[in-house]
């Protein structure tokens, strides 16, 4: 739905918005779905069906945005939140919410590394790697056995990636195993 325009359901059917209602979306495609509460499609329906309808027939009815297609979905958001179903909200993460980001991946040649620190003092803590003509660490995501058997100079690592920043480097790059094709 696009503001100044309606909406249109799956099957074809175009329901006219109220003016008052019509100012208050963006000027966009929306994918979703009017609601009013469970087991209560056919007054939903009933309701917005009526060409002209007045704002009052409108009241109560929610619109549930699924996808803004052509809005710009990349704002500096990291990822969806997942809630389980029928659990209690709270204001902190709990088992009960799930992040789901999503990654790039690719591939990097190990060059050299980098002593651990803290509890890591004496082990691996970071392996430095090549890519498309860049060096940068790698030392998320290692397990103490990684640390502890580092892989040889030359070897291909497989890393994961969230994007890049202003800057063109990598956003929180981790390092997510050995290339199959190793010797």
């Amino acid at each position: 739905m696009r503001q100044g325009e309606h909406l249109v359901s799956n099957t074809g059917m175009v329901f006219l918005l109220p003016d008052i209602l019509r100012a208050e979306l963006p000027d966009a495609w929306l994918d979703g779905e009017l609601w009013i509460g469970r087991d209560r499609f056919q007054a939903t329906v009933g309701r917005v069906r009526r060409q002209g309808a007045a704002a009052t027939d409108w009241a109560g009815i929610v619109f549930h945005v699924f996808d803004a297609p052509d809005l710009a979905q990349r704002q500096g958001g990291e990822g969806m939140m997942l809630r389980r179903p029928g659990s209690r909200y709270e204001r902190r993460r709990s088992g009960a919410l799930l992040k789901v980001k999503t990654f790039q991946a690719g591939d990097a040649t190990v060059v050299g590394y980098t002593e651990g620190e803290g509890r890591h003092v004496g082990a691996l803590g970071a392996r430095v790697v090549e890519a498309a003509g860049r060096r940068f660490k790698l030392g998320t995501g290692l397990s103490d056995w990684d640390r502890g058997s580092p892989p040889p100079i030359g070897a291909a690592v497989v890393y994961r990636h969230h994007g890049h920043t202003g800057r063109g480097m990598l956003r929180l790059p981790t390092y997510a195993g050995m290339r199959g094709d190793n010797p």
